[in-house]
């Protein structure tokens, strides 16, 4: 018996680079499942409908587009194709402890010789997490990221400006370079899910 390819191995398999290429300086902000739609386009023949487990109550679609946004969130998918990506940086801020922080990486596309800025946003559910394209260099500047980078996180100190008897602290701390993010061990099933 033939076995069967996991979906992810699928994507991976079948991702055009050359479309994405295309298509990402497109997109700006959104939630999550929108950027992993984006990246879909660039497979080749991918069908939602084929992404199974054997677990009849489970909405296999979801649990996969869950992976694969966390693999987004972290830029661990673009670190499966090296000769096309590379990360140059991490960036980490926590805007409230345990519920709002925020992310970034520096996914440097070697045919393009750009560089972009991909920020994630982590709300208090994964639901509200969104990803942004901020920017799309021709070259890195560690100290224009981190300064482009603490300009957004300028929103949540006017935010405490207007309302400093808050619910929350929004006192963001500056961008920091940060290790490599992992992804947690929770999407164990997600990455076996089969096309």
């Amino acid at each position: 018996m033939k076995k069967k390819l996991k979906v992810i191995d699928y994507v991976f398999k079948n991702f055009d680079i050359k479309k994405f290429h295309k298509i990402i300086d497109t997109y700006k902000e959104d939630m999550v499942d929108e950027f992993c739609n984006l990246v879909l386009k660039c497979v080749k023949e991918y069908n939602p409908k084929y992404v199974r487990t054997n677990d009849e109550h489970e909405d296999d679609e979801q649990i996969f587009l869950e992976y694969l946004g966390e693999l987004l969130k972290t830029g661990e998918f673009f670190l499966k194709f090296k000769k096309d990506f590379k990360i140059e940086k991490y960036f980490f801020s926590i805007v409230v402890e345990d519920t709002l922080w925020t992310t970034a990486y520096i996914l440097f596309s070697k045919s393009e010789k750009k560089f972009r800025l991909i920020l994630v946003h982590y709300g208090q559910n994964p639901g509200q997490d969104s990803i942004t394209l901020m920017s799309t260099k021709n070259k890195f500047n560690l100290n224009e990221t981190l300064n482009e980078l603490n300009n957004y996180n300028q929103q949540y100190h006017d935010l405490d400006k207007k309302n400093p008897q808050g619910e929350y602290n929004l006192n963001a701390p500056d961008f920091k370079v940060h290790k490599p993010f992992e992804l947690f061990e929770s999407f164990n099933e997600a990455k076996n899910l089969e096309y």
